[in-house]
């Protein structure tokens, strides 16, 4: 029996990687989950695990290829049965071996139909200056002419990125051409008439990442019906708490104090009393989480990515403000886990970092909910029949209501302003 060992989706815009290293040979037995290749994207350089035990029977794809995500890129065959091919070769007798002769003959025949690669496959093996380099970086060298021993890679082992090449770039003052292009194979073969831009109109072509996004995007608003609902929250008990303890909150717990780590440390909170938001819908069925892994939207010099805090609930707020920056560091360096960008059962976005206060998020499937977390601002309340200034913050909650009624989501968010009010415990 055999497991195909296909590229999982490395994150929501990822649409193709690059074999880096196979950290296994052909014959060479593997365990489940035990590293078994070495994968470079545009957004994350990670160790892809075996999703079997046994032998890892065929390499498909070569050190340098580049693939789609989904496509096969090795074999690993059932350990008992290469065992059993082992045993039934030890038993040949000198009568069998004519025939033994006749089957050999056909081998080379056999294995050079197996060694067909998909056809999306890039036969392309880079290396420059002694280190292996992913294909987007390839290109920029040759067309800016670069020499990559004068640049100190960020990657892994020292590799050289594509953010290590725009830097360079930048720090030599040297004038882009156009803006960097990087479309899929398929893109590429199905490329139509040029569209010109004119002397009021500039035509800018599409990136893969912003081609996934907008897939991913639409695919989600035609999968779930969106419902987005508003509450108001006063946040200033959390204002003065972080104003006032965030020097010695770091000092004593070794994290930064940030508004979003309380939040998510809230919102967990909410969630186990309100389980249907941690939910997600299969065929007919509502998948109800008693874990959970909150995805946290992070912007990098590449685009969006979204990693996630495996069992959020056992953490306290400096255990969630610690992971926030660790995974943050992670993706903007590109050194992510696999591990990390999946599995995640309800995502919170922050546009309020960037001063706004209301949005409507889209649903990162196959979620039921998402939260947008605006910016705090101070502002005029009434409180006790009199005007207060307040720190007020929006809670926008975008949910599918084929799982969750106005009722349940209007309920959370209520339960979610009562905690960050009042009930959160805030201590040093």
């Amino acid at each position: 029996m055999e497991t195909r060992v296909t590229l999982p989706q490395l994150g929501e815009t990822v649409v193709e990687g690059t074999i880096i290293k196979w950290l296994k040979k052909e014959g060479e037995s593997v365990e489940k989950d035990e590293p078994l290749v070495e994968i470079s994207t545009d957004k994350v350089d990670t160790e892809i695990p075996s999703p079997a035990g046994g032998v890892l029977a065929k390499i498909l794809v070569k050190e340098g290829a580049t693939v789609q995500v989904g496509d096969d890129i090795a074999l690993i065959a059932d350990g008992k049965g290469a065992v059993q091919e082992k045993e039934k070769e030890a038993v040949v007798t000198e009568k069998d071996e004519p025939a033994l002769k006749e089957e050999k003959s056909k081998e080379p025949a056999l294995k050079e139909k197996k060694s067909e690669k998909p056809a999306s496959q890039k036969e392309i093996s880079f290396k420059e200056g002694g280190k292996r380099i992913t294909p987007v970086v390839a290109r920029l060298i040759s067309e800016y002419q670069i020499d990559i021993t004068a640049i100190q890679g960020t990657g892994i082992e020292g590799r050289v990125t594509k953010k290590d090449i725009l830097g360079f770039l930048d720090r030599e003052g040297i004038k882009k051409k156009e803006p960097f292009k990087e479309e899929p194979a398929r893109a590429r073969e199905e490329k139509k008439e040029p569209i010109e831009s004119g002397e009021e109109e500039e035509i800018v072509e599409i990136s893969k990442i912003r081609k996934s996004i907008a897939e991913h995007m639409v695919k989600s608003k035609q999968i779930s019906p969106h419902v987005t609902t508003v509450v108001e929250v006063d946040m200033t008990r959390v204002v003065a708490f972080r104003e006032k303890n965030k020097e010695t909150f770091e000092s004593k717990r070794e994290a930064p104090l940030t508004y979003t780590s309380i939040i998510v440390k809230a919102v967990v909170n909410s969630l186990q009393r309100f389980p249907i938001l941690n939910a997600s819908m299969k065929e007919d069925k509502i998948i109800i989480k008693k874990y959970y892994n909150i995805g946290v939207a992070t912007a990098t010099d590449d685009g969006l990515i979204v990693p996630v805090i495996k069992g959020a609930e056992k953490l306290d707020i400096a255990g969630i403000a610690k992971e926030l920056v660790s995974l943050a560091k992670s993706a903007r360096e590109k050194r992510l886990p696999l591990d990390a960008l999946q599995g995640g059962t309800f995502t919170i976005t922050n546009p309020g970092t960037y001063g706004a206060i209301f949005s409507t998020p889209i649903i990162h499937q196959p979620q039921a909910a998402i939260l947008g977390i605006e910016t705090i601002r101070k502002l005029p309340v009434v409180v006790n029949d009199a005007i207060a200034v307040r720190s007020m913050m929006n809670l926008c909650l975008s949910y599918d209501h084929r799982i969750i009624d106005g009722i349940d989501a209007g309920r959370f968010l209520q339960d979610l302003k009562k905690e960050l009010e009042q009930g959160l415990t805030l201590e040093v």
